[in-house]
């Protein structure tokens, strides 16, 4: 019996071990969101601009509902925006003051055609992206597109 449970939690302890502890998932603090969300698609080979702004309440909820969960690791600023840069990416920004491009935006996110998401969190009242998803979820954005009626 001594034996099984050394086994047991031997077991455990190298199943905890490999695990990806850099992994985790979007949380967001939805008190410190606007209800105003910015929405362009930036294209690597256009200098068309494509933008949205979307103020009602309950499209903005459901896209906060759809992106929550995502798992996501952290990752260099700099390779976020190189990924950003390298392919058509929508940004979706959560706008204080104007509706606009020129309001302050209080928290972004970004999503790429293929369906990789990136984050970002505040820091020094800056925003810095720090994290991407881990898998692509392409019907993520398929789905967040289709509440928010982006047909660009």
């Amino acid at each position: 019996m001594r034996v099984k449970i050394i086994v047991a939690l031997f077991f455990l302890l190298f199943v905890s071990a490999c695990s990806d502890s850099s992994q985790m998932k979007v949380e967001i603090d939805r008190g410190k969101l606007t209800n105003t969300l910015f929405v362009q698609k930036i294209q690597s080979d256009s200098s068309q601009e494509l933008s949205k702004t979307i103020i009602n309440e309950k499209q903005i909820a459901e896209v906060i509902n759809k992106i929550e969960d995502i798992e996501i690791e952290d990752m260099d600023s700099s390779t976020i925006l190189t990924e950003i840069k390298s392919e058509n990416t929508y940004m979706f920004s959560f706008i204080e003051g104007k509706a606009d491009h020129t309001g302050k935006p209080t928290y972004v996110f970004f999503a790429n055609e293929e369906g990789y998401f990136y984050f970002s969190t505040m820091k020094d009242n800056k925003i810095k992206l720090t994290s991407k998803s881990v898998a692509k979820h392409k019907e993520i954005l398929d789905e967040i597109n289709n509440i928010l009626h982006v047909d660009f």
